[in-house]
């Protein structure tokens, strides 16, 4: 239905139809038309898989996930395969075995690598004008949110090497990650390390440094980040 309408319907065409359906039903279509980006100048929505001669994946991973996604207009979708395309920050998802590139009006996917269990699930968001080369149209994944959030970057690069017994430079994705703080309307790329903690946390380190150590945890690594961030927002 989602496929008919976005191929075969103009916008006030599709949405006059729908007018005599319920209310509900509007708001799913309405939403759902949002959902796909045409891409190239053919108005093709099929997203073209790339980079077959480079080794590794350009995704965070290969297996299509279970995920809700949500529109600008908070319309969410709930039981979609998607996968993330950390190469050219993009997700796209999957309709009657194709796979479709995710439009402009998504604001947040939420993924469940584990279905049975919906409160384990990574927060992806746009809408963090970070810097010039990370602006409003970027997907980061939320770790923590609230007076402090923490956000996670993942990016890819190419680079060249070589293999015993080939003369031939081959290629392979290279994973990278940066982190940043938010915190009174200011974003600033930290460092995962106590030390940057206790920076970032200064105001309540007393009782971090409590919680630290009820948990046994060091501050030195993401987790911990983010268990001690999701602690000081609820002080």
């Amino acid at each position: 239905m989602l496929y008919y309408y976005i191929q075969h319907m103009k916008s006030q065409t599709f949405i006059s139809i729908i007018a005599v359906c319920c209310f509900q039903t509007l708001r799913a279509q309405v939403a759902e038309h949002q959902v796909i980006d045409r891409g190239g100048n053919n108005g093709t929505l099929t997203y073209i898989f790339q980079h077959d001669e480079i080794h590794g994946t350009q995704f965070l991973t290969d297996t299509w996930l279970d995920a809700s996604i949500t529109t600008d207009h908070n319309y969410t979708f709930t039981h979609m395969s998607v996968k993330f395309d950390v190469y050219n920050n993009k997700f796209i998802y999957k309709l009657n075995d194709t796979a479709y590139e995710l439009g402009a009006g998504i604001k947040m996917i939420c993924i469940f690598n584990d279905p049975a269990d919906t409160s384990k699930k990574q927060v992806f968001k746009n809408g963090y004008p970070i810097d010039n080369h990370l602006g409003t149209g970027k997907f980061l994944e939320v770790l923590a949110e609230g007076p402090v959030t923490l956000l996670k970057y993942y990016s890819k690069e190419v680079e060249e090497y070589n293999e015993y017994g080939n003369a031939n430079k081959l290629k392979r994705f290279k994973d990278l990650q940066r982190y940043y703080i938010l915190a009174d309307g200011k974003y600033t790329a930290v460092s995962i390390n106590r030390k940057s903690l206790e920076q970032v946390l200064q105001s309540k380190w007393t009782q971090i440094e409590s919680y630290l150590g009820q948990k046994k945890i060091s501050g030195k690594n993401v987790a911990d980040w983010t268990g001690a961030i999701i602690y000081y927002n609820s002080l």
